[in-house]
């Protein structure tokens, strides 16, 4: 059984509207272990307050 998804998901490619920045910025920052991408039949989606905790946590 896989795990549930976050409440509020968006795909990466959605990034650049979401939180201004590039789709390549995601996968590099899950990558290196900041941010986690779920995969749903194919699709890759990513946590929204996953991410703008990171961006928070980085904009020091």
């Amino acid at each position: 059984m896989s795990a549930a998804l976050p409440i509020q998901t968006c795909r990466p490619s959605d990034a650049p509207a979401v939180f201004s920045v590039s789709r390549a910025t995601i996968y590099r920052w899950a990558k290196a272990g900041y941010i986690t991408i779920y995969k749903r039949t194919g699709i890759s989606l990513i946590d929204v307050d996953e991410v703008k905790a990171y961006i928070k946590g980085t904009d020091n």
